[in-house]
């Protein structure tokens, strides 16, 4: 998959979800769920656009998206907003109510069921789970 198609597809799918919103500065009010036009590599408006979703500041490039990468404001504040309602309530959030729902959707938003997803950790806990369930043998 090339990256800028990657990347429509990846904000595409926030767009769409049910987050606050992408906002061009923080603290802005949420605008309205944009609409992504076909881009182009040298389309500086898009990457402005995309650009501007995330707090990482100009002082470095930010290379390390394999381990760690930088979150869009729309998923910095609905990860704060959740934090908030469940201190609230003086709540873990490890509510299997939770999980089902997060499941339904992803499996709703892959085109799956809930049944056919699992949550990790991070990819390398994944692929040991699976690598682990093989039934491999000498030989």
């Amino acid at each position: 998959m090339k990256r800028i198609d990657f990347f429509k597809t990846v904000l595409g799918t926030l767009a769409f979800g049910s987050l606050s919103g992408f906002k061009d500065k923080p603290g802005e009010e949420a605008l309205a769920r944009p609409a992504w036009p076909a881009a182009t590599p040298d389309d500086e408006q898009f990457w402005k656009v995309l650009r501007a979703q995330f707090p990482l500041t100009d002082e470095r490039a930010y290379m390390n998206t394999g381990g760690l990468g930088a979150s869009p404001y729309a998923v910095i504040d609905a990860v704060k907003a959740k934090m908030d309602e469940l201190e609230k309530v003086s709540e873990t959030g490890h509510s299997e109510e939770i999980w089902k729902d997060v499941k339904t959707a992803a499996g709703q938003l892959l085109g799956c069921d809930a049944g056919e997803l699992a949550f990790t950790r991070n990819a390398t806990e994944g692929i040991n789970i699976v690598c682990n369930g093989l039934p491999l043998k000498s030989g």
